[in-house]
């Protein structure tokens, strides 16, 4: 297991190997979107009072 800290595209390899000395390679590019999210300060509405 591995853990990206930033959002990029990244190269992934995956080797497998056999006991019978058999191996394969698959190589996979894949982007990885880095999310901030952000909902806002905090707004308390009550009911029959101005907004400001």
């Amino acid at each position: 297991m591995y853990r990206y800290t930033t959002g990029d595209v990244y190269t992934i390899r995956l080797t497998l190997k056999t006991n019978r000395g058999c191996d394969a390679t698959v190589t996979k590019n894949f982007r990885l979107y880095e999310v901030k999210p952000f909902a806002g300060n905090d707004t308390i509405l009550a009911r029959g009072k101005p907004c400001a």
